[in-house]
């Protein structure tokens, strides 16, 4: 009989028979290399996909990163572009100052004028 009819069997079958039985059927199974392999490729593929769900919430995180990143570069060169304006625009605003000739002095009392 197949495992799975065994299994039944045994299931019907009261106590320590049945229990002796169904441990048989399982060791065979878990000694068989072709049921052992076919368990191995399950835990592989159960494997493949939590790698591929993690994957796709890294990608996820990596272009939300990524859109921060660009938002944040396009205000700093707002920024940069408001503080050359304002630069710009004080520089304009600022009176030009010229140097006034050097005045004269005037004569102190008690000192002679200087003769030219």
């Amino acid at each position: 009989r197949g495992g799975a009819a065994r299994a039944r069997a045994a299931a019907e079958e009261p106590g320590l028979l049945g229990s002796i039985s169904t441990l048989h059927d399982q060791m065979v199974e878990t000694l068989n290399p072709r049921v052992r392999e076919e368990r191995d490729l399950r835990e592989l593929q159960q494997q493949v996909r939590s790698v591929q769900r993690d994957l796709t919430r890294a990608h996820a995180r990596a272009h939300a990163s990524e859109a921060r990143l660009e938002a944040t570069l396009q205000r700093l060169e707002q920024l940069q572009g408001a503080v050359q304006l304002s630069t710009i625009a004080g520089a304009a605003a600022a009176p030009l100052v010229e140097e006034a000739p050097p005045l004269e002095e005037a004569p102190r009392a008690g000192r002679p004028e200087p003769r030219a």
